[in-house]
């Protein structure tokens, strides 16, 4: 009976090392940690960490306007293009050139259509402009990033071209991306593993159902891997460095350079893996196998009592 006690703490020990100390929660986690250098560090030995993303605060409502070189005429104006940004940005469709060129545009926060800066939008934005020929094809493409703030409306515009006499005929597509950088809410993620061996394998998964993806940085904060799904699980694979640490960055699956350009929202539970623990599952294997066997044996022993009886 003593032996099968050992086997059966041995089997606990193996088991209880396999896994991770009690997660670290959203909670406890020190924000903002949304950037390599501000990475969240863990309790020396913690592999699973649960928190969540919220890509989608702090993008401005923007309003795209079209006017006369005066700015005294608005001519057109478009709030909440479908699939622009998070579906707050703007476009404005073959908007027609001035003979010279050029075109004139405004952009403002919601509700503010009349352009008088009666709004409180705060956000980054990039105005992107394709210019395309008569046959629609696309000549001369350019953007630029800018701020909207609350009260405040932007001019932005296309400036005379005089590398054709005559534009006449020719066309501009004007896009206002609202989804830039990492906006004002919880976008990025980073968190710095410890008590690990040095140079040793991992394998870091992002169980959740949001579409998200898992970041591998080195010492300098540069990112060297992205996770790949394997059976629906964002998995890395990596190796600790010199002092048994690993950092790893959490971002919504569309922004591979990890910008924070995206507007996935929800909880994730990330997890660090040493590989190999082969000794740790030898140990518990072997515990199990001889488990079984006095198991047996004393199945047997009790099938022979029972016929000599």
């Amino acid at each position: 009976m003593l032996c099968v006690r050992k086997e059966l703490l041995l089997i606990l020990a193996g088991l209880l090392s396999l896994g991770a100390a009690p997660a670290v929660r959203a909670s406890m986690v020190h924000e903002p940690n949304n950037s390599p250098d501000k990475a969240f560090l863990l309790p020396s030995g913690q592999l699973v960490v649960n928190d969540d993303l919220n890509g989608r605060s702090g993008r401005a409502d923007t309003i795209l306007g079209h006017y006369d070189p005066a700015y005294g005429t608005l001519l057109d104006f478009n709030d909440n293009a479908p699939g622009v940004g998070n579906g707050f940005g703007s476009q404005l469709l073959g908007v027609p050139l001035r003979r010279n060129g050029s075109a004139y545009f405004a952009v403002t926060g919601a509700p503010d259509d009349s352009f008088g800066g009666g709004h409180s939008q705060l956000g980054k934005y990039r105005v992107s402009y394709v210019v395309r020929n008569s046959g629609g094809m696309s000549v001369k493409e350019s953007w630029a990033e800018e701020w909207v703030t609350p009260g405040m409306v932007d001019n932005v515009w296309l400036n005379p071209d005089n590398s054709l006499p005559n534009w006449t005929g020719y066309t501009v597509d004007v896009t206002v991306n609202n989804v830039i950088g990492a906006g004002r809410g919880d976008s990025l993620d980073y968190f710095l593993f410890s008590g690990l061996s040095a140079y040793a394998p991992f394998t870091a998964q992002l169980n959740t159902e949001i579409d998200a993806i898992v970041g591998l940085y080195d010492g300098m904060n540069h990112l060297i891997a992205t996770s790949t799904p394997v059976d629906g699980v964002q998995t890395l694979a990596g190796i600790t460095d010199r002092f048994g640490r690993v950092k790893l960055g959490v971002t919504g699956a569309v922004d591979p350079l990890f910008a924070g350009q995206h507007t996935v929202v929800g909880p994730y539970t990330l997890v660090v893996v040493p590989e190999p623990q082969s000794g740790v599952m030898l140990a518990a294997g072997t515990a199990l196998v001889c488990l079984f066997r006095r198991f047996r044996r004393g199945r047997r022993r009790a099938r022979e009592h029972r016929r000599s009886g």
